[in-house]
C-alpha cells in the first residue's frame, strides 16, 4: 500500500486521507474572547510539526476580523491563513480548510488566533509531530 494511502486507525478524528507518517497525532484548540493575539500551537524545539486541517468558527457582537497566523522563531509573521472579515454586525461566520500536501511548522516557528475586536472565536488545528 503506498503512503498516499495510509490511514490513521482512528480515521474518524480526521479529514480526508492523510499521508503516513511516524508521527503523533496532535489537535490543538482554543476559545477565546481576547482582542489581539493568542498562541494556539506553541513553538517546539525539537518536533517537527505538519498542520493538515483547521477550523475557526466566529461569533461575533460586532464587526471584526480574525485570522490564523504563522510566526518563526524570530517572531516574524511568515504567513496568514484562515482569514475571517465580518462586516455585517451580529453574524457568525465559519472558516475550515485543509492542506493536501500538509502544511510542515519548522522547529521554532508557531501559529497565533488573532482577533480585531472582543468576540468569541473557537479554533481547531489537527496535524501530527514527529
Amino acid at each position: 500500500m503506498s503512503d498516499m494511502m495510509f490511514r490513521e486507525p482512528n480515521q474518524v478524528k480526521w479529514q480526508g486521507v492523510r499521508p503516513g507518517h511516524n508521527g503523533k497525532q496532535v489537535y490543538w484548540n482554543t476559545s477565546t474572547f481576547a482582542i489581539g493575539e493568542l498562541v494556539i500551537v506553541p513553538a517546539s524545539a525539537t518536533l517537527r510539526r505538519f498542520i493538515t486541517y483547521y477550523d475557526m468558527m466566529l461569533n461575533p457582537t460586532g464587526i471584526c476580523i480574525a485570522q490564523l497566523r504563522v510566526y518563526t522563531d524570530g517572531d516574524v509573521l511568515v504567513w496568514t491563513f484562515g482569514h475571517i472579515r465580518n462586516i455585517v454586525n451580529g453574524t457568525s461566520g465559519d472558516k475550515t480548510g485543509t492542506f493536501n500536501p500538509p502544511f510542515e511548522l519548522p522547529i521554532g516557528w508557531y501559529i497565533v488566533t488573532s482577533l480585531s475586536t472582543g468576540v468569541s472565536l473557537e479554533t481547531a488545528i489537527l496535524g501530527w509531530e514527529e
